[in-house]
């Protein structure tokens, strides 16, 4: 029989064979199916947040977060915070309560806009009396003891002599409802701010308006002194805060944060100011919440502790180591840790939104407010 030469096409199919052998590669399927990419909708993109802009003084030497403000209470002391008392306030549609400054009362106001004077030691209602002609939306004592001031819904600001509770004088300035205010700590000033975009300045002993800082584009949330009464802050629902020179009503500082700022505190040392919560859209649908804090001298962005929801008020303990921060809903004041950000412990007691928070002057006692009607006043551990 003649030799049969190998068909050059068979050739080639068995190298082919071959070279997909040693290759690992491996031949389709003919019954698979293709797979399918699906491309990501809009909704389903992560949105970077905005980065915090780079501060332009140089950068302050106290490293982490962690290390800006030295702990006093240790973290044991803190699960000590118990509930003392629990006063039925009546309805309420007021957002504010606040200690004297001794500590031995409390002012609140319900809803037919009078304010509540509460002992603490036992709840006893001392008095009482018809504060405004609308809501009243801030209550604060002076540091000396002697006035007590209440803001309005009907845009007035009442100074009220607390040796028997009768009217000093009435402050007329602001054009729409006051949404805060706070004395100064020597008690001859007073900031307030409203939803008429402006932040005023009073000269208590005269009755008159210092300055006016601001008339801003958007309604006044808060307004501080700082604890040396230097400098006034105020936030506005935007990604700033504010600070300006008590002295001259001159602009100090702008903060910038990555997102809107409602609260604001400063610690008692004067170091820090935190602004809170600025919150970051980092998906879309999912709101974060954070707590931002700056080196109030330089200006310096310092960082952040990671909130859940909106705070309506915040406030450093007095010996600087905690932050409180206050949740409207679901009501709880969180505790942090400000040397480190570690949530240390949650508050909880009222069945309804928390409207407001005091902490008194020597930092043993807590009040909170609620829509349920209710005051809870809760003890701090002391050294």
């Amino acid at each position: 029989m003649p030799d049969r030469k190998p068909n050059a096409l068979v050739v080639m199919l068995f190298l082919c064979m071959l070279i997909i052998i040693l290759s690992g590669c491996q031949l389709p399927d003919q019954g698979a199916t293709e797979e399918v990419i699906v491309e990501p909708t809009a909704t389903q993109i992560p949105i970077e947040p905005t980065a915090v802009p780079t501060p332009t003084t140089e950068p302050v030497d106290k490293g982490e977060l962690g290390k800006l403000i030295a702990p006093i209470i240790g973290e044991d002391n803190i699960t000590e915070i118990t509930q003392l008392l629990t006063i039925s306030d009546g309805p309420t549609n007021s957002a504010d309560v606040a200690f004297s400054s001794d500590g031995n009362w409390l002012a609140s106001a319900i809803q037919d806009n009078t304010v509540n004077i509460w002992d603490v030691t036992d709840g006893t209602l001392i008095t009482n009396f018809q504060a405004h002609t609308a809501r009243v939306s801030c209550i604060d004592f002076s540091p000396d003891g002697n006035y007590l001031v209440t803001g309005s819904w009907d845009k007035t600001l009442k100074l009220w002599q607390v040796s028997d509770w009768s009217i000093v004088r009435t402050l007329h300035g602001h054009t729409s409802f006051v949404s805060d205010c706070e004395f100064s700590p020597d008690s001859d000033l007073l900031v307030s701010g409203g939803d008429d975009n402006r932040i005023l300045v009073w000269n208590i002993p005269e009755g008159t308006i210092l300055h006016e800082l601001a008339q801003l584009s958007i309604s006044i949330l808060s307004v501080k002194f700082s604890p040396d009464g230097t400098y006034i802050a105020a936030s506005s629902g935007q990604p700033v805060l504010r600070i300006w020179n008590t002295d001259d009503g001159t602009l100090y500082r702008t903060l910038e944060a990555d997102a809107n700022i409602y609260s604001l505190a400063f610690s008692p040392d004067g170091n820090t100011i935190a602004g809170g919560p600025a919150i970051v859209e980092a998906f879309v649908g999912t709101p974060l919440a954070r707590i931002a804090f700056w080196d109030l001298e330089s200006g310096v962005y310092l960082g952040t502790i990671s909130e859940a929801t909106t705070a309506i008020e915040m406030y450093f303990s007095q010996d600087n180591s905690l932050l409180f921060s206050v949740r409207s809903n679901p009501p709880k004041v969180v505790i942090w840790r400000a040397t480190d950000g570690e949530m240390v412990q949650e508050l909880s007691g009222h069945t309804d939104s928390l409207w407001g928070f005091a902490l008194n002057d020597d930092g043993s006692m807590i009040a909170t407010k609620s829509r349920d009607g209710k005051i809870i006043l809760w003890g701090l551990p002391q050294e």
